[in-house]
């Protein structure tokens, strides 16, 4: 039988070695918490293929441009193309379909815009109104999709000029928008993105102004507002969310086929007469189901920067000669004037001498032939 101080002996080793074992086994958790947690940060799994639930798409159908461009030149500040994410959401934007209510719906927005006397009839679809006053005017309508042009001649009227009263820029804007509001046309999308432009008349044509005291007319421009997603999924399966709207700069611009023009151009006098503050509009604008989208597939920015240099790409402006330096690389949506069925990303290449270039963004492998 062991004594007293044997048994005390082997207790207090017991607890030494107990203690020494414990410690070491709460270390080799941690080390091996840290390092699966290492691995699986630096080893995501895989994000699964993009949906693509509308199948195949048609392409994009960029107009023929009147720009050409022998060689592009990358100067970005980074000294390369960027990184993109690997997939981005396509939006559908349905087209409104004919129906007998269209020829009375048609009429009752072209009361609102002042138009109350019966159209003429130029095709099936394109109704023609016009009045005498307080201006001779007249509003063409598509009255499928209520896309329209209204002008109003001006020139009847030399005092709208040579009575001229201009407040400030964001006043110009301001009636532009409340035309717009009044008119029943203003959606979110269309607010944040306006831009002013300082016109003059040269006999009967609009030229640029240099700054608001000589302005004869001011042309304010409507752009879709930028598009922020929840997530974006990045090449490698990095996810990026960004900051909520409101609080940041959005993600995504949308651009139309001229970058210079919105999707609603309104022209603005400086008359003191309300009903002649309004002279010139067009209204080209879609609305799209933003809650009605799907991820699909992009090709990578080297793609579409080989494709930009083999005369794939569409130049939107640029007013420089054979060979024009790209500054900037961006992603973004094409934004057509004329009625589509789907909002699809672009990659924007932006540089010296006004140039804006857009290529197809979506994996052509979703694209139809």
């Amino acid at each position: 039988m062991a004594s007293l101080t044997e048994t005390a002996y082997y207790a207090r080793r017991g607890v030494k070695f107990g203690t020494i074992g414990f410690v070491v086994l709460l270390i080799l958790w941690w080390t091996g918490t840290g390092l699966v947690n290492f691995w699986q940060a630096t080893h995501p799994e895989p994000p699964p293929p993009p949906a693509a639930s509308f199948g195949a798409l048609p392409p994009i159908e960029f107009p023929e441009s009147k720009m050409a461009v022998n060689q592009f030149t990358l100067q970005t500040p980074a000294g390369n193309l960027g990184t993109f994410p690997d997939r981005l959401q396509v939006f559908v934007a349905p087209a409104k379909k004919s129906s007998f209510l269209a020829p009375d719906n048609a009429a009752k927005l072209a009361a609102k815009l002042g138009f109350t006397s019966s159209p003429t009839l130029e095709t099936s679809t394109l109704y023609r109104w016009s009045i005498v006053a307080p201006l001779p005017s007249i509003l063409e309508m598509d009255i499928i999709n209520t896309q329209f042009t209204l002008r109003r001649n001006w020139s009847a009227d030399p005092t709208i000029i040579t009575n001229k009263r201009f407040v400030s820029e964001a006043q110009s804007i301001l009636d532009a928008r409340t035309f717009l509001t009044v008119s029943g046309l203003i959606s979110p999308d269309l607010l944040g993105q306006e831009k002013a432009t300082f016109l003059r008349t040269q006999g009967d044509q609009f030229i640029p102004a240099i700054s608001l005291s000589e302005s004869d007319f001011v042309k304010v421009d409507f752009f879709r507002s930028n598009y922020t997603p929840i997530v974006v999924q990045l090449a490698g399966g990095a996810t990026k969310t960004p900051t909520p709207t409101g609080t940041a700069a959005p993600n995504f611009a949308f651009y139309t086929p001229d970058p210079s023009q919105g999707i609603v151009t309104v022209i603005t006098s400086g008359a003191s007469d309300e009903a002649k503050k309004i002279i010139d509009v067009n209204y080209r604008y879609t609305p799209i189901e933003y809650e009605s989208f799907s991820e699909y597939p992009l090709k990578t920015v080297q793609q579409a920067w080989d494709e930009l240099n083999s005369n794939q790409g569409y130049i939107a402006s640029y007013t420089g000669g054979g060979q024009a330096v790209v500054r900037r690389v961006n992603l973004g949506y094409f934004d057509p004037l004329t009625p589509h069925q789907y909002i699809m990303p672009i990659y924007v290449f932006t540089g010296d001498d006004n140039l804006v270039a857009y290529v197809s963004a979506l994996s052509d492998s979703l694209i139809q032939r």
